[in-house]
């Protein structure tokens, strides 16, 4: 059967004819005698590379049917192609950061020659450029190249292996990609060829590409976490990346991202001295054009820098500094001897010093003492320092304009440079009285710290190390040198005094130095070395110098009252000795002839000296005397009142739970004052920021009268009272010692220590009044206490229900009617007003007391809460009406500003020109004006208003403390009277007459009758239901 079947099929086969092969003619062919014996395609099909038997390689460009390159000498070499992606050894590397990278990068592709006969293994561009690199491997080696995949796989079976894959570029490596292995049949060996993306830019064009894969080697070298990674390794292959690079650019942003990455200082050192070197030996052959030398300059620059910085961190390493600054705080305990510190401070003013050691005795007398080492809160890394300077510029520096420099660079610090080009800008301004009032600060304190707090603790070498090593700009040193004083507590420590002005002294000398110099040889003047010009140093002048605007700048805006106290007296010592030496300057020309030789000395003196190149006289070059001594003046003022808002300390007095609220420590951030702060907010701000003080630290109001309110009896009294009490408080700390031990003796020994607290606190409130006898009188004071009292409740009713009842405290003590009644008025309408009239509504509408959740929600106060509420409400409109008839007899106060600010021009508001205007809306008034001006100018209170308010706050509160039902308090007064409740005005209320003499028969109106007497046996019954049942029965 399965016969029949065999010959079947053997018939057909046998029956089949074989066609003759067709000739195909080439349409690509070299007219000579060579055979090609193998042909290899290259991955992307468009390429070919063809061996024959004369010993060469062909390669042809299949699209183009050219023949694109030949090489000889080959004779039976094996060949294979290398495809290299551009960002093979990226996902190598870090395989997680560049896995949403380009779905098709840049490939390359190389050509692999091995010649058995010469055991030579090659490696070539595809197309065009030199031969990459060749290997000796021995004669006994055959190249095995995979240019195809598995048998069987078609396009359906990849696309389902690529989508199991979570790796695409694994994927491409074994299906796609051309790959070649070297194997050495004799020892058994296979070797693998990896050839960097960077080796397909071989023509001098492609030098930026391949800087651009250089510097991204960089880059991943620096991210990968290698631990093993020892830093001599690392140091090795750093150097040789950079040194790999060709193009200017790509070297600077090489160098960039060295400093951004690298957190290894000595890295950085060495190797940036090794490419310096390199690129000095190109420049020694002639071989190294403009941009690299710049690349030089720069890469000195960043090595003067990291060698200071390596020194400074060792300081702080050692812990030298902490030990000399140890030594500075326990010498500082006891008082200096007035000779020796005044020789070290080049004989300052035996008074002005004498002043100065006794404020600064007294403020650490007054206050804890705080000692801080800003050391460690200052500390930078070495990418944050450098990026604080210019490190790159787009000229080079020449020694004399003859020769470039190449070490020992000018450096100048970043913001400095911004900043002195905005004061530029800003020269000529028509409305700038005071351009560093509104110039914004330089933010350089860790930087300014870093660099000179050595200096202030003794270290005398740092700032010649600074000048001469470093070489920064000496106008950008003295920016930093005040910055860091402004911003450091080494003027808290005399001390440190001698080291501050050492310093600024050098950094003169020397900036006078290089002016005279640069003068001399008339140079232009933007190729002069920067400095200071000292000859526009006048307040009233537009033009101020840039590098004294910012300095004056840091001194009004600076919150370190004592810092500016020793600045502020370094330079009167500048300007005395600078009057000194003009002095002597003139006395030495009278002694000559007068004719010739005074001629010489004023040109000399216009040209060789920065301090006297100006027309006018001496007077109007600098600041004077007055304005030194009046601005030391405010900053001694200044500094009083700075130690009287620190002369209380939080954690002493503070026992309540509100205290502890995120708007007490807001407010305490808001004291931080300085003389731009005083001076832009105008006159009313002392009294602002006392009051904020006195309520934040529970100040009795009895301690803020002065002596113009106090009898010399009550003086004496209070007097003799006080030290009754001292001598009763150490008599019983000796008793409660014997009888019951020492925790009842320290009670009494801290009550004790308040006592003495709080006398001393009276006497530098006495002190700061003496500075500010306007602004800190009793009224005045006690005014804004009240007025900061309704406002830290207006913002928080919900946690600050105990300022109200504290509020009145303060008010009453007033001794002005006026103020007394206009203030009450005030903070009705703008504070009670709104919510009292909310109450209200709310019980018009519910008949009762609203609940807890409505009253929070309304109210945003507790429903305990409404009690306090309404008693306060009672008794603000009763103190409005018991001195409404006072206030309308009484004299208005007289409102003076002190002297801080009648010279100061941005005070926007005149008392003179306020009293013509008439103002009454709160709204109107500049945010600036004084709360009491404000209280001055504003009409009484209509009393018959008043009355029908306080009637109304005597119904709601009796709703509220008996909780009342079925209540209806509009209902109580006529329609006429309603319309005028909860206007913004009180003044306006007009009743008719003979409404008015009805108002007293209240038959007239049955319905209003009737109300009132069902509310008020309401209240009857309620006060009944509250009373105890003994009581009731009795």
């Amino acid at each position: 059967m399965f016969s029949f079947f065999n010959e079947s099929g053997r018939k057909e086969n046998e029956s089949s004819i074989i066609q003759p092969s067709t000739l195909i003619r080439p349409d690509l062919n070299l007219f000579d005698e060579r055979s090609g014996s193998k042909i290899c395609l290259s991955p992307n099909k468009r390429l070919a590379a063809v061996t024959d038997n004369f010993g060469r390689i062909i390669l042809f460009d299949l699209q183009n049917m050219i023949a694109v390159r030949i090489w000889k000498g080959y004779r039976k070499a094996e060949i294979g192609w290398i495809t290299v992606n551009e960002n093979e050894r990226i996902h190598k590397i870090d395989n997680e950061n560049e896995r949403n990278s380009k779905d098709n990068p840049k490939r390359a592709f190389f050509l692999i020659f091995y010649v058995p006969k010469r055991g030579i293994l090659e490696i070539w561009p595809a197309q065009t450029g030199p031969r990459v690199t060749a290997f000796n491997v021995g004669k006994n080696c055959r190249l095995i190249h995979l240019d195809f995949t598995m048998f069987g796989l078609n396009y359906l079976v990849l696309k389902n292996i690529k989508k199991s894959m979570s790796n695409h570029h694994e994927f491409e490596n074994y299906f796609q990609q051309s790959r070649c292995f070297l194997f050495n049949y004799e020892k058994a060996q296979i070797f693998t060829i990896n050839i960097p993306f960077l080796c397909s830019f071989t023509d001098r064009n492609d030098k930026k590409a391949r800087d651009v894969h250089v510097l991204k080697d960089l880059k991943l070298l620096f991210k990968k976490d290698d631990s093993n990674l020892e830093t001599s390794k690392l140091l090795e292959k750093v150097i040789k990346l950079l040194l790999m690079l060709k193009t200017a650019e790509i070297r600077r942003e090489s160098i960039e991202q060295l400093i951004k990455l690298a957190n290894d200082c000595e890295l950085i050192i060495f190797s940036l001295e090794k490419l310096r070197d390199h690129l000095l030996e190109m420049l020694k052959n002639n071989q190294l054009d403009f941009e690299n030398k710049l690349i030089v300059q720069m890469c000195s620059r960043i090595i003067q820098l990291c060698h200071y910085y390596s020194d400074v961190q060792k300081q702080f390493q050692d812990n030298s500094l902490n030990e000399q600054f140890q030594r500075i705080v326990d010498e500082s305990k006891n008082p200096p001897e007035i000779n020796d510190l005044n020789e070290k401070l080049d004989k300052w003013s035996g008074s002005d010093l004498v002043r100065l050691l006794s404020l600064i005795a007294f403020r650490q007398s007054v206050l804890k003492p705080n000692v801080s080492n800003p050391n460690n809160s200052f500390s930078l890394k070495i990418g944050e320092f450098l990026n604080y300077f210019t490190l790159y510029y787009n000229h080079l520096f020449k020694h004399n304009q003859e020769d470039e420099m190449y070490e020992k660079l000018p450096i100048e610090v970043i913001l400095m440079k911004e900043e002195n080009k905005k004061s530029e800008n800003n020269q000529g301004g028509e409305n700038m009285p005071y351009p560093f009032l509104d110039t914004q600060s330089i933010q350089l304190e860790r930087l300014s710290i870093f660099l000179f707090w050595s200096t202030f603790i003794g270290d005398q070498e740092n700032i010649d190390r600074l000048l001469s090593d470093v070489c920064l700009s000496p106008s950008n040193l003295l920016l930093l040198l005040f910055n860091a004083w402004l911003n450091c507590s080494a003027s808290n420590f005399w001390p440190c005094w001698p080291s501050f002005y050492r310093s600024f002294t050098l950094i003169i000398d020397l900036i006078v130095e290089n002016a005279k110099i640069s003068n001399q040889k008339q140079q232009s003047s933007s190729n002069r070395i920067t400095s200071l010009d000292f000859s526009t140093l006048d307040l009233d002048d537009l033009h101020l110098s840039s590098s004294w605007t910012s300095i004056l700048m840091m001194i009004y805006q600076s919150n370190n009252i004592p810092s500016t106290l020793i600045a502020i007296q370094v330079i009167k010592v500048l300007i005395a000795r600078m009057k000194s030496d003009r002095k002597l300057s003139n006395d030495n020309a009278d002694a000559k002839d007068a004719d010739e030789i005074n001629e010489d000395l004023s040109a000399k003196a216009d040209t060789d000296n920065p301090f006297f190149n100006s027309d006018n006289e001496w007077e109007t070059l600098h600041f004077d005397e007055e304005n030194l001594s009046f601005l030391a003046k405010q900053l001694e003022d200044l500094f009083l009142l700075d130690l009287l808002l620190k002369s209380v300390s939080k954690d002493s007095n503070e026992t309540n739970d509100d205290r502890k609220s995120s708007s007490s420590a807001s407010s305490k951030n808001k004291d931080s004052i300085s003389l731009s702060f005083i001076l832009t907010n105008g006159p009313g701000i002392v009294s602002e920021i006392v009051a904020r003080w006195a309520v934040h630290h529970n100040i009795e109001p009895d301690l803020l009268l002065d002596s113009k309110h106090c009898s010399e009896s009550s003086k004496q009294d209070d007097s003799m009272a006080e030290k009754d009490l001292h001598e009763k408080f150490e008599f019983l700390i000796e008793i409660l010692m014997q009888k019951h031990g020492i925790e009842c003796a320290a009670i009494a020994a801290y009550k004790l220590e308040h006592l003495n607290a709080q006398s001393t606190l009276i006497e530098v409130l006495d002190h700061v009044r003496r500075c500010f006898p306007n602004c800190l009188d009793s009224d005045i004071l006690l005014i804004n206490c009240f007025w900061e009292l309704l406002l830290q409740w207006n913002t928080e009713p919900l946690l600050k229900t105990k300022e109200l009842s504290r509020a009145l405290t303060y008010l009453v003590k007033v001794s002005s009617s006026v103020l007394r009644h206009n203030i009450a008025s005030m903070s009705w309408r703008l504070f009670v007003q709104k919510r009292f009239a909310t109450l209200c509504g709310l019980i018009e509408k519910m008949g009762k007391k609203p609940k807890d959740r409505i009253s929070r929600k309304e109210l945003e106060m507790d429903e305990n809460d409404l009690e306090s509420f309404c008693e306060f409400c009672t008794n603000l409109i009763d103190f409005m009406i018991r001195t409404s008839a006072c206030s309308e007899t009484d004299a208005v106060p007289l409102f003076t500003i002190d002297d801080w600010w009648q010279s100061f021009n941005s005070l926007s508001f005149n008392s003179s020109s306020i009293q013509t205007q008439n103002i009454q809306s709160l709204s109107s008034w500049p945010s600036n004006a004084p709360l009491a001006l404000i209280a001055m100018h504003q009409k009484t209170a209509n009393i018959d208003l008043l009355i029908e308010y306080y009637h109304l706050s005597q119904c709601i509160q009796f709703a509220v403390i008996f909780s009342l039902r079925n209540v209806r308090p509009f209902a109580l007064f006529s329609s006429t009277v309603r319309g005028y409740f909860f206007q913004e005005s009180l003044q306006s209320f007009i009743i008719d007459q003979q409404e008015n003499a009805k108002g007293v028969a209240l038959s007239s109106d049955p319905v209003l009758y009737e109300s009132r007497m069902k509310f008020l046996s309401n209240v009857i019954v309620g006060i009944i239901q509250t009373l105890p049942i003994n009581n009731v029965k009795g």
